[in-house]
């Protein structure tokens, strides 16, 4: 399915409500609409853009690293001295 296509399915699809498996090229594919919001990207200055971008990395970096902490983490139980 292509972008076009993926944007066909969303555009119609109701809040909070799963499509059903879509299978592409690229795999399987289920989406969900969490909100929607409809901006002027050609109003945005090259700075705000610039902050988005480096907003958007700063995040995807910090759930890599918690995803990575979690992966090596190690919990110990031990037992109460009573």
């Amino acid at each position: 399915m292509n972008p076009p296509a993926f944007r066909q399915v969303l555009a119609s699809l109701p809040f909070d409500r799963a499509t059903q498996p879509v299978v592409t090229s690229d795999g399987i594919a289920v989406m969900i609409v969490c909100s929607r919001e409809e901006k002027n990207l050609a109003q945005q200055s090259k700075q705000e853009v610039q902050a988005q971008l480096l907003n958007e990395r700063v995040e995807l970096l910090s759930r890599q690293l918690l995803a990575n902490l979690r992966r090596h983490s190690t919990i110990d139980l031990r037992p109460s001295g009573a």
